[in-house]
């Protein structure tokens, strides 16, 4: 299997960027497609620290043999790319994550590190709660105690590149003591300069945090359709700093912290 790099997005104000084998990132190509452990499936383990493992599909076959399990939800289609990230969270709660997932206020707090002008720089410019699936619907952060399962949340976010502004949704799939699954799509229409170039539910996204001894193991798989324009993504060094910046917030360490995963 080979593995390659390109931004993917992690819906719902979120953001993760595939690493490539050997730049730094435990390497999952010895899977041989993305496992989701939900339906008895059990992926392969997920390193600790702050660097977890992604593996990006773009190769029509591989993608043709990779199906999303049921507890996704997800419909079958084509003309994809397929993201996976795994990683181990030592000291942290689901109820962390769960706070996290709703923090949109201070998602601006979010720093990469960005290789072409070499400073921190925010990962989105703007991210808003919203009380309902309309922009104009702006709302303070729901609590984390929102996340019940069926429950859909949602929010308005502007992610630091040339994309505007796409409602998220939010969907509880499952949420009990023990393992929290949620999934994400764009409501809305991504555009640049009035174009659409992501239609409504391009990009999906999922995560399940299960309890594993004192910590977290996470699993996310994206998709995104391929008709992203090449130029929307960042370069090489700035998708990986990107995707260590996602994986930070979540586990509570500080996005800015030295050494940055590319300079």
């Amino acid at each position: 299997m080979r593995s390659s790099m390109i931004c993917g997005f992690l819906a719902g104000a979120l953001l993760a960027c595939a690493i490539a084998t050997g730049l730094g990132a435990t390497s999952l190509a010895a899977t041989p497609l993305p496992v989701v452990p939900c339906g008895g499936a059990s992926p392969v383990p997920a390193p600790t620290g702050e660097k977890p493992a992604i593996l990006m599909l773009d190769d029509a076959d591989e993608l043709g043999a990779w199906q999303a399990p049921a507890c996704l939800g997800w419909h079958a289609r084509t003309g994809d790319t397929l993201l996976a990230l795994a990683g181990r969270i030592e000291g942290r709660t689901l109820e962390d994550v769960a706070a996290r997932l709703v923090d949109f206020s201070r998602m601006t707090d979010i720093l990469y590190w960005s290789t072409s002008r070499a400073e921190w720089r925010p990962l989105f410019d703007e991210v808003t709660a919203l009380s309902g699936p309309e922009e104009a619907q702006t709302a303070s952060d729901p609590p984390p105690g929102a996340l019940v399962e069926g429950a859909t949340v949602y929010s308005l976010q502007n992610d630091s590149d040339p994309l505007g502004a796409m409602v998220m949704a939010l969907e509880v799939r499952e949420h009990d003591d023990t393992r929290l699954v949620v999934t994400w799509t764009n409501r809305t229409a991504g555009t640049v300069l009035g174009m659409t170039v992501l239609p409504p539910g391009a990009l999906e996204t999922a995560l399940v945090a299960e309890r594993s001894g004192t910590g977290l193991l996470l699993y996310m798989v994206a998709r995104v359709g391929t008709n992203v324009p090449r130029w929307l993504a960042p370069g090489r060094d700035s998708q990986i700093n990107r995707a260590v910046a996602l994986y930070r917030w979540l586990a509570g360490i500080p996005t800015d912290r030295e050494p940055p995963a590319a300079r």
